[in-house]
């Protein structure tokens, strides 16, 4: 998270859901959304799996129950999700992309790029459930 250190407004902050982890927040704009805030948790042994909130309208097909954002599918190859060796720039940059992605969802109900819908199976993008 070095590299992050020339933005102005990045700051460490506390979760009591991420005991043994850390939080950092942000405030990010997007080309075509509006500012927001964006809170991204990192849990003691979960590197690879940061959690990230962010205020404003929610209303969005990849959020998951808690609100946190569902930027990739965990399953997915590595190039298609964030890894830590990917440094602090690219997963904002997933962050960012995701933001301008639910703006273009509220404004249109079209989704932009592959999704996987929620709460559905589907054995074809699912490969965690066993086939019968």
């Amino acid at each position: 998270m070095r590299e992050l250190s020339d933005l102005d407004n990045l700051r460490s902050v506390t979760d009591k859901l991420h005991p043994g982890g850390f939080c950092l927040a942000l405030t990010l704009t997007p080309i075509g959304v509006p500012a927001r805030n964006v809170t991204i948790c990192f849990s003691q042994g979960a590197p690879e799996k940061p959690v990230v909130r962010v205020d404003g309208p929610s209303e969005s097909p990849h959020r998951y129950d808690d609100g946190s954002l569902c930027m990739w599918y965990p399953l997915d190859p590595r190039e298609l999700r964030w890894v830590s060796r990917d440094r602090a720039a690219s997963l904002i940059a997933h962050i960012a992309a995701h933001l301008v992605k639910e703006e273009w969802y509220r404004k249109t109900g079209d989704w932009v790029g592959e999704e996987i819908w929620h709460g559905v199976h589907d054995p074809n993008n699912d490969p965690e459930q066993e086939e019968n």
